[in-house]
């Protein structure tokens, strides 16, 4: 058999040859797997039993149980039931409704063809086929419009039910089991509708009184009033002091109408509000809403409750209809902008948004901007003002640790920093001090950060996600950003953090570019510093070389006064290289060739310095004058006939003479090695 979403078959047991219905999904389409999971249960014989389920090749696929006994339906067509009949109908129905409302299961569309028949004496029933069946999250349900319009309760008009539009459900089948025929047979849908919004249900018809009784209580068209699982246990067990309440028709003698819903009563109308808030925010601002109030219902009460609400000025219009809803029907499910609001209907909005869903945006937005969830302040919606303190809380961490990055930024911008490669001269950038990074690292606004928050508290593959794109913006500015490394450390424990850096990596990144920028000026011009400083030593060297002598021989006074002239510009040069304080490989080769340079320029000044001591003492002694004087001297002693004395003094002349001429030799032969120890050196 095939169907829209998914096809039939039979399928045997190849080892037991026990017989089952595989259900195959089409490809793209899944059910509901906590609810089969919840159907494979033992929720007793009278629901059919999900043997397995899962999703296989791509295909999902549901295993149920085989009952080959055909549907209620088959029952139902040769006219009305015996009562033991319609009795064991009920029981079996009422047992399957119990067993699924028990683990929050509604059907939404039960109906003679979804009852299959196990035994037909006795009778025994099975309930099945809960394609549009849900989990209900609350007391109430926001539904699809997805039924069978024949057999759906009234709310479902409006898209709002809970249990009790099963058990209405079930009233129409004891109806029609009763009577042999359905009071909608013949009408369309929008006709059935109409019935359903404007008048009950007729049971006149149906010829046994406890049944009538039991028709009139499951088809009460007001879901508080209408019999439930305690009273159809009741009526079972023969309780005689249970009595159906009337159906009334109280309501407007003319309905307010919404679209196609028409509403006649307080209830109805506050459903048709909540599933048309649009039009009914700006019916409720221009007065028709409390017009009709006052002119069909003439319920004062109500009318002072809006009047509370529109007083109330400093309320958005959204607001005000939240709380008038809230005001008159105080068991409505919440709603917000005609969206249910619970736990997963958040976090499906923040889902949404982050794949790109402005609606979604918005309506979170808004949620929070009019504080929605603190209006939801009976019992069974506690739960909702937990996610409105949650979410209030993360966005108040949000900003403190926004804010501690960027106080963290601004420190490290603000740092004094080298400049212009002069390793002691550490000052802070003019720009850095005079425009503040306030406006650039500026928090972003909630609302673009709502989802983000939802999903991280409750995600953790999503902070995950975060995580890994921290990590690799952190590989890419690690040494540069000390601010950011930080932030990554706190983002590793705390899921809001990981938030904060992922939306801060740009800024990292941009800060980053910036210091390996000033970090490459600087380099740029340490590099020069040290290229013009070894230029100026390796010219006062050349300088000092040009004016020596390339050998002990051409040592004279004119290249001994201009090389000890050439030496101090030397020296200085060789101390502006030592006072360089750079890390650099290239400096530290300069300090090293600077201090040899310096070391020998310092000894071959000593040389030089000797060298014209010894000159000045030889001029002196060796002088012509003084030598002429000497011989005449020996001339007087050979003269007067003191041969021995003049040999004395002709020895001691000439020893005098041979050890000024070595102090010479050896003045010019250390400048000389000097020279040549300055040469060896590369500068």
């Amino acid at each position: 058999m095939s169907g829209s979403e998914a096809d039939l078959y039979l399928v045997e047991h190849l080892a037991t040859h026990e017989r089952a219905v595989a259900k195959l999904y089409r490809v793209g389409l899944e059910p509901d797997f906590r609810l089969l999971s919840l159907l494979t249960k033992a929720l007793g014989d009278a629901v059919v039993r999900v043997i397995s389920h899962g999703v296989s090749e791509g295909v999902a696929y549901e295993l149920l149980e085989y009952i080959p006994g055909g549907t209620l339906q088959d029952l139902m067509r040769a006219g009305a039931l015996p009562r033991e009949d319609v009795l064991a109908i009920v029981r079996e129905l009422a047992d399957a409704l119990t067993g699924i409302h028990a683990q929050r299961i509604l059907h939404r569309d039960l109906k003679p063809e979804n009852v299959l028949v196990r035994s037909r004496t006795p009778l025994e029933l099975a309930l099945t086929d809960f394609g549009i069946s849900s989990l209900a999250e609350g007391t109430q349900h926001f539904t699809s419009a997805a039924r069978t319009t024949k057999y759906a309760a009234p709310e479902a008009l409006i898209g709002v039910i809970d249990q009790k539009a099963d058990w209405w459900s079930l009233g129409m089948i004891v109806l029609e089991t009763a009577t042999g025929r359905h009071p909608f047979d013949g009408l369309n849908e929008h006709v059935i509708n109409h019935h359903l919004a404007t008048r009950p249900i007729d049971v006149a018809a149906v010829y046994d009184d406890d049944l009538r009784r039991l028709s009139r209580g499951l088809l009460l068209r007001d879901p508080k009033r209408r019999w439930g699982a305690d009273e159809v246990r009741r009526w079972l067990e023969g309780d005689a002091t249970l009595v159906a309440p009337e159906e009334t028709a109280a309501g407007a003698a003319r309905p307010y109408r919404i679209g196609s819903t028409e509403s006649s009563t307080l209830p109805e109308l506050a459903l048709a509000l909540a599933r048309h808030w649009e039009d009914g925010r700006k019916d409720l601002m221009r007065g028709q809403i409390g017009n009709w109030i006052e002119q069909e219902l003439h319920d004062q009460n109500v009318m002072r409750k809006l009047r509370d609400v529109l007083d109330h000025r400093e309320l958005s219009d959204d607001l005000r209809l939240l709380r008038f809803l809230v005001a008159v029907a105080p068991d409505l499910p919440p709603v917000w902008k005609g969206e249910a609001v619970s736990d997963e209907a958040i976090l499906a909005a923040a889902r949404r948004g982050l794949a790109g869903d402005e609606a979604a945006d918005r309506w979170l937005d808004s949620l929070v901007r009019d504080k929605a969830l603190a209006e939801f302040t009976q019992a069974p919606h506690a739960d909702l003002r937990e996610i409105d303190r949650r979410w209030r809380e993360s966005w108040t961490h949000f900003l403190a640790v926004w804010n501690g990055a960027r106080e963290a930024e601004n420190v490290w911008r603000r740092k004094p920093r080298t400049v212009a490669g002069f390793a002691q001269a550490e000052v802070v950038s003019y720009d850095d001090v005079m425009y503040s990074a306030a406006q650039r690292l500026a928090p972003p606004a909630q609302k673009l950060v709502n989802a983000d928050l939802l999903v991280a508290q409750v995600d953790a593959a999503y902070v995950a996600g975060l995580r890994g794109e921290v990590t690799a913006a952190l590989a890419e500015v690690s040494g540069y950003c000390d601010w950011f490394e930080g932030l990554h450390a706190q983002a590793e424990a705390d899921p809001i953090a990981a938030l904060v850096a992922q939306r801060l990596m740009r800024f990292a990144r941009e800060d980053a570019a910036q210091e390996k920028k000033r970090l490459g000026i600087s380099q740029q011009a340490r590099a020069r510093i040290i290229e013009e400083t070894a230029a100026t030593l390796r010219e006062r060297l050349e300088e000092l070389l040009d004016h020596a002598p390339e050998g002990r021989k051409g040592v004279s006074d004119g290249n001994v006064a201009a090389m000890l002239e050439a030496i101090p510009p030397l020296q200085d040069a060789c101390h502006a290289a030592s006072r360089l304080s750079f890390s650099d490989a290239d400096c530290s080769e300069l300090h090293a060739g600077a201090q040899r340079i310096s070391g020998a320029s310092a000894s071959l000044q000593r040389a030089l310095a000797d060298y014209e001591h010894v000159r000045g003492i030889n001029k002196v002694f060796l002088q012509p004058q003084r030598l002429l004087i000497g011989g005449l001297i020996l001339f007087v002693f050979v003269g007067i006939r003191a041969p021995l004395v003049a040999l004395a003094l002709i020895v001691i002349a000439l020893v005098a003479i041979l050890w000024r001429l070595n102090l010479d030799y050896r003045a010019t032969e250390r400048i000389a090695l000097r020279l040549r120890s300055l040469r060896s050196i590369p500068a």
